[in-house]
């Protein structure tokens, strides 16, 4: 991706570029590298978008997320960054967790550092992670993206 193009993002390309994401995300049955957790059968979702910043200069951005806009599974997905002022400085990692539908999810993922884009203020981060999870026929393997907005910011 070209780097300038990454100054240039606006909230709405954003939002196409996730969509064409989920759009094009697929799923390949693979063995699962690490821990998994069962879905969690509550009725109410998380608070979605939720950003969290510290006084350390780390934040949290968490978001419910779905494969290709399948709303019958449902997931949080938790992106850890570094900031300064009204900056994102880093992105550390992404972790998901399952809400709804699946049988077990991965909690954590594979950031694709290289493929993070910020705005010109970096006030925003598109955020690519690929993630593990079954749905009840072996893990499988998708692809996902999360706009981390320092804008939500509360005051």
């Amino acid at each position: 991706m070209n780097t300038n193009l990454g100054k240039t993002l606006s909230v709405g390309f954003l939002s196409l570029l996730l969509l064409v994401c989920l759009s094009a995300c697929g799923a390949a049955e693979t063995t699962p590298p690490a821990e998994t957790t069962p879905s969690e059968t509550s009725t109410e979702l998380p608070k979605s978008p939720e950003l969290k910043l510290n006084d350390d200069g780390t934040g949290t951005y968490a978001e419910i997320i779905s494969p290709g806009g399948n709303t019958d599974y449902l997931a949080l997905a938790t992106v850890y960054f570094h900031y300064e002022g009204d900056a994102i400085t880093s992105v550390d990692s992404v972790r998901v967790k399952a809400v709804e539908g699946w049988v077990s999810i991965q909690q954590d993922t594979e950031l694709n550092a290289a493929g993070i884009s910020y705005n010109e203020e970096r006030s925003q981060a598109a955020v690519p992670f690929t993630y593990y999870a079954s749905i009840g026929s072996g893990m499988a393997v998708y692809d996902n993206i999360v706009v981390v907005n320092l804008e939500y910011r509360e005051g």
